[in-house]
């Protein structure tokens, strides 16, 4: 009797460890498919409805060289691993900050997060987003 108790207090240990996994808001979850879909991407339309519409309107007219070295940029700001740590409203936006690990001019360093996103149409969007490490990079 002891033997099963003990059992069954392992397993239900096991259990509720297993499924309290971390859980990511939907504009978490929105932020890290566009960095995996940056990394990924062969042109900058690939990558544009992620942002807000001021954001992704610029970036579907850009053609040729332009676009492609605005998609550049966008790749520089590809952070690994990312992590939202924190989220707050206000007003209309989500100002949002985390971790991640980050490449300055050819050296990986810890890097923080900060992110702004929006509700528009229909999807949250990205508004800005920048990292800092040992010095801050803007991306849009």
């Amino acid at each position: 009797m002891l033997r099963a108790l003990f059992t069954f207090c392992c397993l239900t240990i096991v259990f509720f460890a297993n499924s309290a996994q971390a859980y990511d808001s939907p504009r978490a979850e929105v932020f890290y498919r566009y960095i995996r879909d940056v990394y990924y991407a062969k042109n900058l339309k690939q990558v544009a409805d992620y942002w807000t519409q001021a954001n992704s309107t610029p970036f579907k007219d850009m053609m040729g060289d332009q676009a492609t070295e605005q998609l550049k940029k966008l790749k520089r700001g590809y952070i690994a691993n990312p992590r939202i740590t924190s989220e707050r409203q206000q007003g209309e936006q989500w100002i949002m900050s985390g971790t991640g690990i980050a490449a300055d001019n050819g050296t990986t360093i810890p890097a923080k997060l900060n992110l702004v996103m929006r509700f528009e149409n229909g999807r949250w969007r990205i508004q800005y987003y920048a990292w800092s490490g040992l010095r801050q990079v803007n991306f849009r």
